[in-house]
C-alpha cells in the first residue's frame, strides 16, 4: 500500500519568532488536491542558546565578528 504523505505546504515567517521570541497560534488550512481536509494550528517559540554554556571561544560561532582599528 502506497501512502501519499504530501498534503500541502505553507511558509511560516521566522523573523517575528526570532525578534519577539514566539508567534501566536496560527491556523493553516490542510488541503489535499482541491479538497479542504481541515486545519492545523501552529505556534513557534525561539529560545536562543547561551554560547557561554558550551565553553566555546567567541570566534568559533556566528557569521560575523565586529573588529576595531587600533
Amino acid at each position: 500500500m502506497e501512502i501519499d504523505r504530501a498534503i500541502n505546504e505553507e511558509c511560516i515567517p521566522l523573523g517575528p519568532v526570532f525578534e519577539e521570541g514566539s508567534n501566536p497560534p496560527t491556523s493553516y488550512r490542510v488541503v489535499k488536491g482541491e479538497k479542504n481536509s481541515g486545519e492545523i494550528r501552529v505556534s513557534l517559540t525561539f529560545t536562543p542558546e547561551d554560547h557561554r554554556s558550551r565553553n566555546l571561544p567567541e570566534e568559533s560561532f556566528g557569521a560575523w565578528k565586529q573588529s576595531s582599528l587600533d
